[in-house]
């Protein structure tokens, strides 16, 4: 009996269970696991372009074991489906949804190394970021402004085992386009470049065949300038739908004969890629236009018919409408790439109506044609160089 009750002890140790810190270990483990095991179903869907998975594979992995960098991933995904949504209500919703994201991600690392370029991403997207800087004591120690690190976050920071460490993903601000996966190597913080609009400048020297070779009328060159803004539209913003407009003269060395004006207002039409690094930018497209024309006389010219218009100082008027093709090529500079130098090359074509008929004029004849301008279609060749801001 003695020695029974002196070994109870020790056999109530060898049997007793566990305890809860033994038990908890397991227990992270498997859930850390499991999550890691989503977020891996996340990446490989996400990299097949199934963002509508990825999604799913991501909450379900929150679900298990929540981290801050499973809602930025989602945001990311939503931020994929805006772009490539169909109609603009299903863009609005994956927006709001990736703001919502990104704004939970914020709220719960406030403290981000990244926060200040998620707060941007946000703003591009059309939101609001719910992080606002903190105020500090003037009068405190240089060492009391800096928080105390948590020893356990320092641990989960360095834990390799953290299942959505290997899954962070950023956005590319640059088209709003999220990028790859990324890992916890040190990154580049990339600027993020305009895509809301442009306007620009360019001024422009260009051939009319057709008024080059009539005698009377002072323009074997031309010489203008053009002016045009507007916003980016589609899905990747690439493109311009923007207000435009030209006004150029007759350019001569020799003036002796009518002076020419002439305008253009209407719509420009471009799309654009932006090429070697954010470098170059590349559009393609358009003008249409109403256009018009007007022949001054400078003094009595000699030789000039006498069909014209009542006036002492416009002696031919006419309008029409012009199309045209548009070639641009341009170099960005600054650190937002905001500005661009470059290159535009623009054939186009202009068919004219009649214009009024002056006196003195036969029947059928007016102003223009009695200076030998009979077709009522002319080409004119336009280039030209100049300086647009992207915002």
């Amino acid at each position: 009996m003695v020695l029974g009750l002196a070994l109870a002890p020790t056999a109530a140790l060898a049997s007793a269970p566990a305890s809860e810190a033994e038990l908890e270990q397991p227990a992270k483990a498997e859930l850390e696991q499991a999550a890691r095991a989503e977020v891996a179903e996340a990446a490989e869907a996400f990299g097949a372009g199934g963002y509508a998975a990825a999604i799913a594979h991501y909450e379900a992995a929150m679900a298990i074991l929540p981290a801050p960098k499973l809602h930025y991933n989602i945001a990311v995904c939503h931020q994929r489906l805006a772009l490539e949504a169909e109609t603009p209500e299903a863009r609005t919703r994956e927006r709001d949804r990736a703001i919502e994201s990104y704004n939970a991600y914020l709220e719960q690392n406030p403290q981000a190394d990244d926060r200040l370029e998620v707060a941007e991403l946000i703003r591009e997207l059309g939101g609001t970021p719910v992080t606002r800087p903190e105020l500090k004591s003037p009068f405190a120690a240089d060492d009391d402004d800096e928080p105390e690190a948590d020893p356990d976050e320092a641990d989960e920071a360095d834990d390799p085992h953290d299942p959505d460490d290997p899954d962070a993903a950023t956005g590319d601000p640059a088209t709003g386009e999220p990028s790859e996966p990324h890992t916890d190597a040190p990154r580049e913080t990339k600027p993020i470049p305009p895509r809301h609009g442009r306007v620009g400048i360019n001024l422009l020297g260009g051939y009319g065949p057709d008024l080059a070779s009539t005698e009377l009328i002072d323009a074997p060159g031309l010489f203008g300038a053009e002016f045009y803004g507007g916003g980016m539209l589609g899905p990747r913003r690439r493109l311009l739908l923007a207000a435009y407009t030209q006004l150029y003269i007759g350019a001569t060395l020799d003036p002796g004969g009518f002076g020419l004006s002439g305008y253009a207002l209407g719509l420009l039409g471009e799309q654009s890629w932006v090429l070697g690094r954010d470098a170059i930018l590349l559009g393609v497209g358009g003008v249409a236009a109403l256009t018009g024309q007007a022949l001054g006389a400078r003094d009595i010219v000699e030789g000039a018919p006498a069909c014209r218009l009542e006036s002492n100082t416009v002696a031919a008027r006419r309008s029409g409408a012009l199309l045209g093709g548009r070639l641009d090529l341009g170099v960005l500079i600054g650190p937002r790439r905001r500005g661009m130098l470059g290159l535009v090359v623009m054939p186009s074509l202009a068919i004219w109506g009649d214009g009024p008929t002056g006196v003195d004029c036969d029947a059928g004849t007016t102003p223009w044609t009695a200076l030998g301008l009979r077709r009522r279609w002319h080409v004119q060749l336009w280039a030209g160089a100049g300086f647009s801001f992207r915002f």
